[in-house]
């Protein structure tokens, strides 16, 4: 009985298919807006990850994911790799961005024909942020129920009801302000805190009931 079990079980288990999964391993100052940022940023693809302790000025936090989207990592290097590709705003504009406290993260809204990224916040005052590298000024101005909404043109566009991403070959596409609106706005923290990164993988495999079963039943 020993003999067939073990060859069967045996040949079983050489079929788990094995692999590796990315862990990704960052150095950064803890704050909860950074934890609230980076959750929005990998949320969807984390299984868990280090709690943040916000008493420390540096921590080094893992999240334990399946692999993550190259964009959102692209995103996350930019301010290391290519900073120069990040408009720098006015003293005036600068010190309005920084004073912004989200309590939600930005997501999608429909105002009249017109996409914005919205987010609840405290207190706001509208505002205009214009730079010579943008084609239109990114506007600022209170939403419903202590939101605000920042206008997001040349970037999304609102296509079949929902808000999409305005192709590179228009005319309308402005690259520049798509960097500036998450620089600045969608994650600030991100940019601004995150020190360092790197990926560490780990083994993974599927091994479940039903293959075993399976198994044993072809026996």
């Amino acid at each position: 009985m020993g003999g067939p079990f073990i060859v069967y079980f045996t040949g079983y288990l050489a079929t788990i298919p094995f692999g590796h999964a990315p862990n990704y391993v960052f150095t950064l100052k803890p704050s909860p807006q950074l934890e609230m940022e980076l959750n929005h940023l990998l949320g969807d693809d984390t299984i868990e990850y280090t709690p943040f302790d916000y008493s420390l000025d540096e921590q080094e936090i893992t999240y334990v994911t399946n692999g993550v989207d190259s964009m959102i990592l692209n995103m996350i290097e930019r301010p290391k790799r290519s900073p120069e590709t990040i408009v720098t705003l006015s003293e005036r504009d600068l010190e309005y961005v920084t004073s912004i406290r989200t309590l939600t993260p930005f997501k999608f809204e429909i105002v009249e024909k017109t996409c914005y990224l919205s987010a609840n916040t405290y207190d706001l005052k509208p505002h205009t942020i214009g730079h010579p590298d943008f084609k239109t000024p990114i506007r600022i101005k209170p939403g419903e129920k202590g939101s605000m909404n920042v206008s997001v043109e040349g970037v999304f566009e609102v296509k079949h009801g929902s808000c999409n991403e305005v192709p590179g070959y228009s005319q309308e596409y402005d690259p520049v302000k798509e960097i500036a609106l998450e620089a600045y706005f969608r994650y600030p923290y991100t940019y601004s805190d995150i020190f360092k990164y790197r990926v560490e993988k780990r083994p993974t495999f599927t091994m479940t009931i039903a293959r075993f079963d399976w198994f044993i039943s072809n026996f």
